[in-house]
């Protein structure tokens, strides 16, 4: 977890365009991610 907020700092100093757009990206992965999980744990659950 430590990697994505050093990452998020970085982006935050540098405030480039391809940052944001690379941030992006990787908030839709995280977001997918997070649904997977959340998803196989209400299956695991009910």
């Amino acid at each position: 977890m430590s990697f994505f907020v050093l990452r998020h700092v970085f982006a935050l100093g540098t405030n480039d365009d391809i940052h944001c757009h690379y941030d992006s990206i990787l908030n839709v992965f995280l977001y997918f991610f997070l649904y997977i999980t959340f998803s196989s744990y209400l299956r695991e659950k009910f």
